[in-house]
């Protein structure tokens, strides 16, 4: 079954089932893809470290932003809210310093 493939372990290009290896799907030969996915082919990672170092990258790649929103128009909301607070804050300050000169 040659399908101009080589293995990029031992260069074998016929195999009867092409396996993922370190370098991506269909890259080794069924005995060397069982050899790695056992964790026994040297010289080459176990596929459980290069899966963890993958899914590291990809979570950072497709890191949602905060609510659905940029990491600038989050700040930015942030600071309108702390601004309307604030005023809010002093408007309620006023309305309670005069209503107490009132009832005296």
């Amino acid at each position: 079954m040659s399908t101009g493939r080589k293995c990029t372990v031992c260069a074998r290009t016929e195999t009867p089932l092409w396996r993922a290896g370190p370098h991506g799907p269909k890259t080794l030969c069924n005995a060397c893809g069982v050899r790695w996915k056992k964790g026994k082919l040297l010289g080459y990672p176990p596929p459980a470290e290069t899966i963890r170092v993958t899914k590291k990258i990809d979570k950072k790649a497709n890191r949602k932003p905060v609510n659905g929103l940029s990491e600038e128009l989050a700040r930015k909301l942030m600071k309108q809210r702390f601004e309307v607070l604030l005023r809010a804050a002093t408007l309620l300050d006023l309305v309670t310093a005069e209503t107490s000169q009132h009832a005296v």
